[in-house]
């Protein structure tokens, strides 16, 4: 948990707000149905039944909701199963604030900008299947726990 402790420091101190730290998946997957956050940063190593990977995908059956990976586990296998799941970044152990901090602005800059073709009445195809909703700067982040942050500034 002082990983966690640390990453939250540095989301709040970027002006997000941190809505969880959890250290199961199983945890993550009930903070999220009642928080929403607008991202989530994931461990891929967490305690209970579920890792990180698995969290993902169960949550991706029902919300849209991005995923940034921070994990020590950066082997071909963990990348290749992570990979599946379509994360918007995958961050090594130890985590540089610089990295995280890139990696939730172009996660952000990328919602933004999907929300707008979806207000232009883009012809991209936008996935009706999972709920999708304004960004408000909020990630979620598992760090060897799980954490939600929201984000004070989009919506």
């Amino acid at each position: 948990m002082i990983i966690g402790a640390k990453i939250s420091m540095y989301i709040t101190n970027m002006g997000y707000e941190v809505i969880g730290l959890l250290a199961k998946g199983e945890e993550a997957l009930v903070h999220i149905r009642s928080n929403r956050p607008d991202i989530i940063l994931l461990d891929i190593r967490l305690k209970g039944e579920l890792d990180g990977i698995e969290t993902a995908q169960e949550m991706q059956l029902e919300y849209d909701i991005p995923v940034i990976y921070i994990t020590a586990n950066s082997d071909d296998v963990h990348f290749n199963r992570a990979k599946s799941t379509r994360p918007q970044a995958f961050i090594s152990k130890p985590v540089k604030r610089l990295d995280l901090h890139r990696a939730i602005e172009l996660t952000l800059a990328r919602l933004e900008h999907e929300q707008k073709e979806i207000l232009r009445g883009s012809r991209r195809p936008v996935q009706k299947r999972r709920q999708r909703r304004t960004p408000r700067r909020t990630v979620q982040r598992d760090v060897a726990a799980t954490t939600a942050c929201r984000t004070p500034a989009c919506g």
